[in-house]
């Protein structure tokens, strides 16, 4: 008895201008849909670090760090917003967002874009933003980690020097290949262990000395 009514609520949802919609068509909508998703979820701020710090004044302040697309851009990066401690005092409701990175320093690099290895993890995480991914924070010195490009970056945001950052490639004699997924160790960040072709390597910021922990893959 009820049945009819609904069928009828489909047939109309499934027509556009009294006619039906083609394959093509409807495949076209959820592109546009995912489309518009991929570009909220990618203006959503993720992935937060704090640390406190001092102004020339020396009066203190908590900076904000994060992962999200700045106004101009379409892929995630790090951004970061001073908070003042007194800022419930200040009635001050929202911060602006800074580029905590230099947008040219990718096309420094010699491959210039985004290696297949780092699509295809993307693609295995079901992660609909592209960019800068992800990160490692060390507070006690102010020094992020992150992939980009096939290769590892780092800088340090500290007291000598301003946003935005220029980072800086882990320079090695390690085989040309795509190396991700970058870690520094919690009691000597100058140690950055990260994979290189299936295989665990480390490397020493101050010598820039590679040491391969593992064999998984021969050569």
């Amino acid at each position: 008895m009820e049945s009819e009514p609904i069928s009828e609520d489909i047939t109309n949802h499934r027509r556009s201008n009294g006619r039906k919609k083609t394959w093509l068509e409807l495949r076209q909508e959820v592109r546009n849909v995912r489309r518009q998703l991929s570009n909220i979820s990618a203006k959503i701020p993720n992935c937060f670090e704090f640390k406190e710090m001092f102004s020339e004044n020396e009066s203190r302040f908590y900076r904000i760090y994060f992962l999200s697309t700045v106004s101009s851009g379409r892929e995630t990066t790090l951004l970061y917003c001073d908070v003042p401690v007194d800022c419930i005092k200040s009635k001050v409701e929202t911060f602006q967002w800074q580029p905590l990175l230099e947008s040219s320093f990718q096309t420094y690099h010699p491959q210039g874009r985004f290696s297949r290895e780092e699509q295809l993890q993307w693609e295995r995480k079901r992660l609909v933003m592209w960019g800068i991914t992800s990160f490692d924070f060390q507070p006690s010195i102010g020094r992020f980690v992150f992939p980009a490009c096939g290769a590892v970056f780092y800088c340090d945001d500290d007291y000598l020097q301003h946003p935005p950052l220029f980072p800086r490639e882990l320079k090695n004699s390690v085989p040309p290949s795509a190396r991700l997924n970058p870690q520094m160790c919690p009691w000597n960040p100058d140690l950055i262990a990260y994979i290189n072709n299936f295989d665990l390597w480390v490397h020493n910021v101050v010598s820039s000395c590679d040491v391969r922990l593992t064999f998984a893959r021969r050569g």
